[in-house]
């Protein structure tokens, strides 16, 4: 297992700090990673956080959301990595409280916190159409998504486990079938879940991955759930963000 963490500022803001600290700490025995670009200075990273390596990645890749985006959904970055079973990526808004290791993937190629509600997917030949709503105010999709669109549950990638053969496989084969405008405008996670059934992506089911990680569904917790970590939690329960902060 590796832990991947993209970083792109020279600084983290102090709650993203204090998120790498506990994954840090509670994954000492695991390989991680700074993904970085090339021209950045990452002093900070590597001052505090000296048993992390800090890996260069070409600056193009870290220019935009879309940019990032497609990275993850092409071969490169999984072949940096073969050397390892299992990557985890880390975003700085997620947070690991367990050791990752422990993370049972017996037969599972993606484990991502679940999306509630679930996302639409609308596949059509290699065309892929989505629809999303986060909060149940704000929609994003075509009404024909949304009508006749599948349900997806799994899984957000800003904290995913993935298996990294298998993602070499389906990276590679995204890439020779998907028309790259469906690949520039479809979020990694959406597009690697979407085709999972057509490139035998083994995603792990909803009732599993909730046990691992969240991220909205944390929302109604006012305590810590014995889960491996959150993504995005300072969004959805500040306070439960806050306490893990200052225990």
């Amino acid at each position: 297992m590796v832990i991947a963490t993209p970083i792109w500022r020279e600084n983290p803001t102090d709650h993203e700090a204090a998120f790498l600290r506990l994954t840090d700490s509670s994954n000492a025995g695991v390989a991680r990673w700074f993904c970085a670009p090339e021209s950045l200075d990452a002093t900070f990273y590597s001052t505090h956080f000296p048993d992390w390596r800090v890996r260069r990645f070409p600056d193009r890749v870290f220019a935009s959301v879309r940019t990032y985006s497609r990275w993850l959904t092409e071969p490169d970055f999984y072949r940096t990595v073969q050397d390892f079973e299992f990557v985890t990526i880390c975003q700085l808004d997620a947070v690991l409280l367990q050791d990752i290791r422990h993370v049972d993937m017996s037969g599972i190629d993606y484990l991502g916190a679940p999306w509630d509600p679930p996302i639409k997917v609308l596949t059509v030949g290699n065309r892929i159409y989505v629809a999303s709503s986060h909060d149940g105010q704000h929609e994003q999709g075509m009404w024909i998504t949304k009508r006749f669109g599948r349900s997806l549950s799994v899984g957000n990638g800003g904290l995913s486990i993935r298996r990294v053969a298998a993602h070499i496989t389906v990276t590679e084969w995204l890439t020779r079938n998907v028309p790259e405008r469906y690949r520039e405008a479809t979020l990694e996670d959406a597009l690697l879940c979407a085709f999972a059934p057509r490139t035998g992506l083994r995603t792990a089911p909803p009732d599993v991955a909730e046990r691992v990680f969240l991220e909205t569904g944390a929302a109604a917790f006012t305590e810590i759930p014995d889960v491996y970590g959150f993504h995005a939690l300072w969004r959805w329960n500040p306070t439960l963000a806050e306490s893990l902060e200052t225990d």
